[in-house]
């Protein structure tokens, strides 16, 4: 509501004099630089940040001026993504199924930033589509590890440093079923 009220009246101070064009130049100028690295310095997890969705999280966390740390199964892809990002970003190798691999890459993350600010659960997958009288109940399992019970493990092992640095969770999910 503030940057509309700003705006409303930098409109009307535009007048034939530079002294008045200048004002409002100066306040869009202030406008955008408050606007500006929003992230600075917060300790952004993305899990599935290598690729699509996660990649694009990554990518805005990191011009917002945010450390990301991206987790994801291929760790070439991470490392690849890290270092597109620019420097101090950090690429763990973690399937997140797998409940020791989330407590490394959280560990990592500690370690080398002390802080978590952000938790991104992105990581997922969808099977084939496949209707539902045709999937083998271990894919079925691996579909809920990987979409439910790794948001529930990376939520539960990340909230203690999350509550120290008043920070957020946010949970990405895109599914589909067919019975």
């Amino acid at each position: 509501l503030e940057f509309r009220r700003v705006l409303f009246r930098s409109r009307w101070t535009v007048g034939k004099t530079r002294g008045r064009r200048w004002r409002r130049n100066a306040v869009s100028i202030a406008i955008n630089q408050s606007l500006i690295m929003r992230f600075l310095d917060r300790v952004v997890i993305v899990t599935g940040g290598a690729r699509g969705i996660g990649a694009g999280c990554s990518k805005v966390f990191a011009e917002e001026g945010g450390v990301v740390a991206i987790l994801d199964r291929d760790l070439s892809a991470a490392q690849e993504m890290a270092s597109k990002l620019g420097t101090n970003h950090l690429a763990c190798a973690c399937d997140v199924a797998v409940e020791s691999q989330i407590e490394n890459a959280l560990q990592a993350v500690i370690e080398r930033f002390g802080r978590i600010d952000c938790l991104i659960n992105n990581a997922g997958i969808h099977p084939p589509d496949t209707p539902l009288v045709k999937m083998a109940p271990v894919d079925a399992l691996r579909v809920i590890q990987v979409n439910f019970m790794s948001t529930y493990s990376m939520c539960y092992h990340a909230l203690e440093h999350l509550k120290k640095t008043r920070g957020t969770i946010i949970n990405v999910k895109i599914g589909r079923a067919h019975v």
